[in-house]
């Protein structure tokens, strides 16, 4: 599948016209036309990015909150340069494939049991999280008119923009460990199912779940230094490897 491509072309222009329709599928509080603008109006200014898979559902958030064109455009360009998401889609994803493996650990360092149940049935982190790290899970936006956002979103998005991709590991270790019980023992084509399934109900999910989330994300314990230390660990596997 194209991940990025440059809009100025017709492939490009035909890819955000495709992400468009698919953020705006659930999201009846969104403006297609708006998203589109946003959209092809940061690529063909950052020709050098280009649009990726997954700034629809960035974009679309931004849009939700301000309703604002303009501000969309001016947040999403912050985010999209502070969080560096891009990153993840260079030609051999190696970003992409270092984030899958960090989390692969640290669901074996908290949940080792399900994490050796996921390790054999062969779904490991690629097979559910890739989303995840792509939109910071705002493709769980509902985009309803009578709820645009979910609170526990906001709540993801908050922590996401004060301590950066740590938050997005938090996160899913949440999301798992609340998922954890509908996991365990389930066969592959089970679990491939699961995981986005309880993804969208759990972010529809009222203020407990929130009041929850806030708890248990102050005690997961995810630094800076163990995904650095991850990420080298990754690095010497792949380096071994090739001889």
């Amino acid at each position: 599948a194209e991940y990025t491509a440059d809009v100025g072309s017709r492939l490009g222009s035909d890819l955000v016209k495709l992400a468009v329709k698919r953020a705006f599928q659930a999201a009846t509080a969104l403006s297609p036309e708006s998203l589109t603008r946003v959209l092809e109006c940061w690529a063909t200014r950052e020709k050098g990015i280009g649009y990726y898979q997954g700034m629809n559902f960035v974009a679309s958030l931004f849009l939700l909150l301000t309703g604002d064109e303009a501000a969309s455009f001016a947040y999403f360009d912050c985010v999209v340069k502070f969080s560096q998401v891009y990153k993840l889609f260079t030609p051999d994803m190696t970003l992409l494939l270092i984030r899958c493996y960090q989390l692969n650990r640290l669901i074996f360092t908290y949940y080792p049991a399900l994490g050796s149940w996921l390790q054999s049935e062969a779904v490991l982190s690629s097979c559910f999280a890739t989303s995840w790290f792509i939109t910071a899970f705002s493709n769980s936006l509902h985009g309803t008119k009578d709820e645009p956002v979910p609170p526990l979103l906001l709540a993801v998005w908050d922590a996401f923009l004060t301590d950066g991709w740590k938050a997005v590991f938090k996160t899913a270790l949440f999301i798992i460990g609340k998922a954890k019980e509908r996991l365990e023992g389930k066969r592959m084509n089970e679990l491939v199912k699961i995981f986005p399934e309880f993804q969208q109900l759990i972010f529809k999910s009222g203020e407990e779940t929130i009041a929850e989330f806030i708890r248990e994300y102050k005690k997961i314990k995810v630094t800076n230094k163990m995904l650095e230390d991850l990420q080298k660990e990754y690095e010497n596997i792949t380096h071994l490897s090739k001889f």
